[in-house]
């Protein structure tokens, strides 16, 4: 993986050319890219409460890449290689929010533009280079004391756990 610093992205801001900062799968040898990760924030070298993961299978095969947002995981890519090559990158983050939509929209809350935020404890790992476990929680206020949820007319959690 290589992505920007914080500098590259302040200086995309600034020239109004912020679509070109991105975060890469790469190889070392030869150094080449492979793919940038579509996502809306790319991870940023030192940025605040942000954090970046990789674990890949004994044979390379499969890799499972995070970048966390303010809360948790915000995005969570499975990379496959066939023969060396990449053959898909699956979002799965986005997965499990699909997921979760239906028991949403049967909640009737007022919050008509949601954003499901995955909280701290929420993981995915990588098993060998055929699952992938998920244990995932999320919220669509966040910052809503578990007390309070229930008084609250546009807050929302769900938890799927899948593999």
């Amino acid at each position: 993986m290589i992505y920007p610093t914080l500098e590259a992205e302040k200086a995309a801001h600034k020239a109004k050319d912020a679509e070109r900062i991105k975060d890469y799968i790469v190889a070392l040898q030869p150094f080449t890219i492979i793919k940038a990760l579509d996502t809306k924030v790319p991870y940023f070298q030192r940025a605040s409460k942000m954090g970046l993961g990789a674990e890949w299978s004994d044979d390379s095969a499969v890799g499972l890449i995070t970048l966390d947002g303010w809360w948790g995981p915000r995005d969570v890519f499975l990379v496959e290689f066939r023969d060396g090559k990449l053959s898909r990158i699956t979002n799965i983050a986005t997965k499990v929010c699909d997921l979760l939509l239906p028991n949403y929209r049967k909640a009737e809350r007022s919050n008509d533009i949601f954003g499901f935020f995955f909280v701290a404890h929420t993981s995915f790992k990588l098993e060998g280079t055929s699952r992938v476990v998920i244990d995932a929680s999320a919220d669509t206020e966040p910052n809503i004391a578990s007390e309070d949820l229930r008084s609250s007319d546009r807050a929302w959690r769900g938890h799927v756990q899948a593999v």
